[in-house]
């Protein structure tokens, strides 16, 4: 992905973010796949 990209691509589930750090990672969040 991050050849794909050209960025530094990091995954993760929302689930595991912790409380504290959410709002700076979802101000980044691109979302590539999500299951309907």
């Amino acid at each position: 992905l991050e050849k794909i990209f050209n960025k530094k691509v990091d995954l993760v589930l929302k689930s595991n973010i912790k409380s504290s750090l959410k709002p700076y990672i979802f101000n980044d969040l691109t979302t590539i796949y999500e299951k309907r």
